[in-house]
């Protein structure tokens, strides 16, 4: 952030948040190496690198939107302590559960079922991230994500953990600034006794074009997993997220025993709008079970090609079911094909 935008994000902090640290496709194309789980991840950091200097924030004083009111009154059945906007907020939230969830399913899969619709459903607010840095109205409110389809990270999260505890999970903010006066934040949920991290924001991920590739790396992932892709946070301040048992990797890999198999996947996730692929390599596939990253990652690389994507970034996860390799794919230009 330079000198004009700092002064004036001090003479607006009175009145809003700014900009939430994230990325462009345009910026993905510096390519730098981040250390993963247990390899490595080709792609810049998904926060600036001075974001090593960023110091913590909880998220009452950060003056997030306060959705408690809100809360209380779709659990209890009376809203006639909301304000107008409260109760159009509570309107729509209640839709959005109403149409995306039901009782037949577990937490785990509403959870995700409200991440995904959430993702599909809103745009992030790039005025945030222009010269001057204002967001618009709203867009760091639950009434910009659920009503204008409009957000910053401020906006994904305090609506994401809304939702969560509508549904009666516990859900806690993580707020963050560094000393350039970037801002992020993404929330802990607790399931059965355990914390596990959402940063809907990163799962959105937004290009220069408009173009959207959701995704789940960070889907009830842990702390460890967020460290290594670039957060930084007052760990003092918040839960730690340790869970794993949860984790998108853990409970939708595809296990693959054949190149056919894992372009069978790549078109699978691509028709659902995501450009990602959990791998789980089957017994007796040595072609990404092959120590050698660049070997594994090079057999990768050539069929995405073929089939008209990029290689953009892999990661690998320990799970339950052995090693996990997380593959994120996109088209040259940055568009959905």
């Amino acid at each position: 952030m330079n000198a004009f935008k700092r002064s004036l994000t001090l003479l607006t902090a009175m009145l809003m948040l700014g900009g939430c640290a994230s990325k462009t496709a345009s910026e993905d194309e510096a390519g730098v190496t981040v250390s993963g789980l247990t390899g490595t991840e080709t792609a810049v950091p998904e926060m600036p690198a001075s974001e090593a200097e960023s110091s913590g924030s909880q998220g009452e004083s950060a003056g997030l939107y306060d959705v408690s009111p809100i809360v209380q009154a779709y659990l209890s059945g009376d809203n006639s302590g909301l304000d107008k906007e409260q109760g159009e907020i509570l309107a729509a939230a209640s839709r959005l559960i109403d149409e995306t969830v039901n009782d037949k399913m577990s937490f785990v899969e509403k959870e995700l079922a409200l991440h995904d619709r959430l993702t599909a459903d809103t745009a992030y607010d790039d005025n945030s991230l222009s010269v001057i840095g204002i967001h618009l109205p709203g867009s760091d409110t639950p009434y910009g994500v659920l009503i204008d389809h409009t957000g910053i990270c401020t906006g994904y999260t305090v609506t994401f953990a809304m939702l969560m505890q509508m549904l009666g999970a516990e859900a806690v903010t993580v707020y963050s600034v560094n000393s350039s006066g970037d801002e992020h934040a993404w929330d802990l949920v607790k399931i059965e006794g355990e914390w596990y991290a959402v940063d809907l924001t990163w799962d959105d991920i937004h290009s220069d074009n408009g173009s959207l590739y959701a995704q789940h790396k960070f889907f009830n992932c842990t702390d460890e997993v967020l460290a290594d892709t670039g957060h930084i946070w007052d760990t003092d301040s918040y839960p730690a997220a340790s869970g794993t048992k949860y984790s998108y990797a853990e409970l939708y890999p595809d296990e693959v025993s054949s190149m056919e198999d894992i372009e069978d996947a790549v078109k699978r996730s691509a028709e659902k709008g995501f450009g990602e692929v959990y791998l789980l390599p089957g017994k007796g596939f040595g072609a990404l079970g092959a120590k050698a990253e660049d070997k594994k990652y090079e057999q990768m690389k050539k069929l995405l090609k073929e089939m008209g994507y990029d290689l953009h970034s892999h990661y690998e996860y320990e799970t339950t079911r052995g090693t996990v390799l997380y593959v994120q794919f996109r088209t040259s230009d940055g568009r959905k094909k």
